[in-house]
């Protein structure tokens, strides 16, 4: 497996930090075991040192037997209760065993190999939103797919593509469940109408529902959707919504956004999304009543983006920038 697909897999982790991990807590259980060992020893030894002397006492009692007569003086030694005492010693050692045993077999460890726990990502509202660990887009005029790392700054060239067309610009896209890329539209080029799902490990791409000749907007992905908020088609603006189904591959119109408006970010929450600023002012849009509700007055701007990191939500537009968190979906400067 080449490198940089293990450090993929594996987030850069340093396999010595997992050998470690898995070192400290063999430790720590080792030391547990230690310690109950530790309880079973001293209850045995006291055991042991009861019943030595006991024995002793018991021979040096019948060996010097006058001088004991003299201490005893009446008193009648009661077998029986004596024997039924040492008896309940060995029942209640009986029992706590029993106990602890049945426990253990209760308890019973299923052990779990780390390669088990390998899992496809998956991408939500609360940790995903508008934060891409890369950026995708096709070299103008053409079917060439480029990746963007923004943390290395790396440009990398992926492949051509086999879409229908040479591709524009400000199209929306967006990476989507099982390491796909939604892209459609485009701007710039005559006839950008489609709409592609594109698989980043073999660039085999499926048709979607055309989009009409759209730019300028943002993709949101949520929950198996793929949210598109107004744009500029042709020669104009839009207020159109749609709605992509990644699972029937479907394309939906929603309600349509309160004016028409160019490069809107979308930013999903817990009941709906807040939409960046339409002529001043931010909205929330409810996805189970399908509706506009206006929440603050906040300038707008053309360029700007909206996304969430560490549960705080950020607006940045022109060299202002706005925040909420999670709980308070007004933003404020």
């Amino acid at each position: 497996m080449a490198a940089d697909t293990l450090n993929k897999i594996f987030s850069n982790i340093d396999p010595n930090q997992i050998i470690q991990e898995l070192a400290l807590t063999e430790n720590s259980i080792h030391n547990k075991f230690s310690e109950l060992f530790k309880v079973f020893i001293t209850l045995q030894t006291k055991h042991i040192e009861y019943f030595k002397q006991q024995k002793t006492m018991i021979e040096k009692t019948f060996q010097n037997s006058t001088k004991f007569n003299s201490i005893s003086g009446n008193k009648k030694f009661n077998h029986t209760k004596y024997t039924q005492y040492i008896e309940t010693l060995y029942k209640d050692i009986d029992i706590i065993f029993k106990q602890v045993i049945q426990f253990i077999e209760k308890s019973q460890p299923e052990f779990h190999n780390y390669d088990e726990y390998f899992y496809t990502p998956t991408k939500d509202y609360k940790g995903n939103s508008n934060l891409e660990e890369y950026l995708y887009y096709f070299q103008k005029g053409s079917k060439n797919l480029f990746r963007f790392n923004p943390e290395h700054m790396i440009l990398q060239y992926l492949s051509t593509v086999t879409v229908n067309e040479n591709q524009g610009v400000l199209a929306p896209c967006c990476t989507v469940s099982e390491n796909r890329l939604f892209y459609a539209g485009g701007y710039g080029e005559e006839n950008l109408n489609n709409a592609y799902l594109i698989t980043l490990d073999t660039y085999d791409v499926i048709n979607l529902p055309q989009c009409g000749n759209l730019g300028k907007a943002t993709a949101t992905y949520f929950n198996n959707y793929v949210f598109i908020f107004g744009g500029y088609e042709t020669h104009n603006a839009r207020s159109e919504v749609l709605r992509y189904n990644l699972v029937d591959l479907t394309k939906q119109e929603l309600s349509c956004l309160p004016s028409s408006a160019v490069n809107i970010s979308a930013l999903p929450c817990e009941k709906g999304f807040i939409i960046s600023p339409i002529k001043n002012l931010l909205y929330n849009y409810s996805w189970s009543n399908d509706v506009f509700i206006s929440l603050a007055a906040i300038p707008s701007y053309n360029c700007n983006i909206l996304f969430r990191d560490n549960g705080i939500c950020y607006y940045i537009c022109d060299n202002n920038v706005y925040t909420c968190n999670d709980n308070n979906k007004v933003l404020s400067g």
